[in-house]
Formats: C-alpha cells, structure tokens, sequence
C-alpha cells in the first residue's frame, strides 16, 4: 500500500507526540520492570518481546520497500516491528527464554548429540528456535513430527557453524521444542510462577538475603555481595563464578535460596 503525503504527516505527527510524552515523563522509575513495548504494563519478557520486534521490522521494511519505495520501507519497518513485537511479546509469555536458556546451558553436554569440546553457545541458536518454535500459536500443543516439515522450511540456519544445516540442528531444536510443547500448561504455569516469586522476594527484601547468601555461600566476597543488587543474574554468575557452574547450577541456587527463606 502506497501512503499519500497527508498520511505520513499523520504518522510523523504521532511519532512527535509520542516522544513528547515521554520527555514529559522524564527517566524510567522502574528500568528493571520489563515494561511491555506495546502497552507499557511491566513484567514482560524483553528477549521474546524485541526479538519479535527486529523481526518484524526486517519483514515490514522489505514488504514496504516492495509496495512504496524508500518511503514505504521506512513506515512498513515501523508496522513490522509493532506487529513482530506482538507476536514476539506471546511467545514470550508463553515460554520464559531466560529459564530454557538456562535449563540447556546445563543439560546439553548430557545429550547424545553433544560433540566433546563444543560450547554452549553453538547449540544456543538451535535451542532458541526449538522453544520459540514451540511458543508460536500455530506450534503451540502440536507434536514435533507434526510441524517438522514447516519447521525446517522456516529453519535460518547459522551459517559457518556446525548447525548450518537442519539435518545438524534438527535434535537440538527438538529437544527444546519438546521440552516446552509437551509440558502440561498448568505446570509450566507452575514452574514459572514458583521461580519468579523466589527472585522477586530475593529483590524485594535484600538486605535480608544479603547476609543469607554470604553465611551460606561464604566464599563470596563482600565486593560480590554489592556487585549482586538482588539480580537473578548476577547472583546465579557469582556463585558460579566462585564455586563452578558444576559444583551450582541455576536451578540448585534458586533451590537453597528458597530453603534459606524457610529458615
């Protein structure tokens, strides 16, 4: 669709009163709260919610750049990214990418595919799209041997790794879709939740668990307790960092931490 001049002025004026809006606001009160792109409600996923967004823009800018030219390019970019973000911003809350990440950035050595001396992070695009995949609407309750097939049309490939081909990354990118497609929703509802409340309690009361996690873990200097903030993140990387990511994973610290809360 080809926009007349009234209408990208329409658009240009709404893009001026939008970041109008936001000078008026000033800074973000709340950065950490993962406030959702679309309707500025916090407790979104950014990882699902901006990638669905980049997507999108790609997809928009070439359709617009097909349709209007240079113009088109540009306002089909924004749309893309708008409508990416949405689709982005369900599979997110769908699946929580930051507990599969974690959960394959433990486990992959232990599958048969593994192959000695590779990192985690060549299996890393493989699984991200076996759970993405999974979250879709269109995946979502579907067995694996379903959608294979679309599966493998829509595969990107990772060029000049040992997933280039779907044949290489077609185990790994089951295992995630698996992982997520088979889990009964009430317990991944579960799951979630029950994760998420131990860390909003470790952020809400730091001071607290501050002195917890140095009595439990006493390897940890006072410079690591400060450098934590109460973030999920830095708290699982400095114990790690510490103690090995054998001895800890992520899934044992959230596990004491709830014991240590108990006590």
């Amino acid at each position: 669709m080809k926009y007349t001049d009234e209408k990208l002025e329409e658009l240009t004026r709404e893009e001026e009163e939008v970041l109008e809006k936001k000078r008026r606001k000033g800074p973000d009160p709340t950065p950490d709260s993962n406030p959702d792109l679309i309707t500025g409600e916090p407790g979104s996923h950014p990882v699902g919610v901006a990638a669905g967004g980049t997507g999108g823009a790609a997809t928009g800018a070439t359709i617009g750049g097909a349709v209007g030219g240079p113009v088109g390019a540009v306002v089909g970019g924004a749309v893309g990214a708008v409508a990416g973000a949405v689709a982005g911003k369900g599979i997110a809350e769908y699946v929580n990418p930051t507990e599969e990440n974690l959960y394959w950035k433990e486990n992959y050595k232990t599958r048969p595919y593994y192959r000695a001396g590779l990192q985690y992070d060549a299996y890393e695009p493989a699984y991200r799209y076996g759970w993405e995949s999974a979250g879709k609407p269109q995946y979502r309750g579907r067995k694996f041997e379903d959608v294979e097939k679309q599966l493998e049309s829509e595969w990107p490939g990772e060029r000049n790794t040992i997933h280039e081909k779907w044949t290489d990354a077609r185990e790994a990118v089951r295992d995630a879709y698996d992982r997520v497609a088979l889990r009964p929703s009430t317990e991944r509802a579960e799951i979630t939740e029950k994760s998420d409340a131990i860390w909003e309690q470790v952020k809400g009361n730091w001071k607290q668990f501050k002195g917890l996690i140095k009595e439990n873990w006493n390897k940890l200097t006072n410079d690591d307790i400060e450098a934590m903030e109460g973030r999920k993140d830095r708290i699982i990387g400095k114990i790690q960092e510490r103690y090995g990511e054998t001895t800890y994973k992520a899934n044992e610290i959230e596990r004491e931490l709830r014991n240590l809360d108990r006590k």
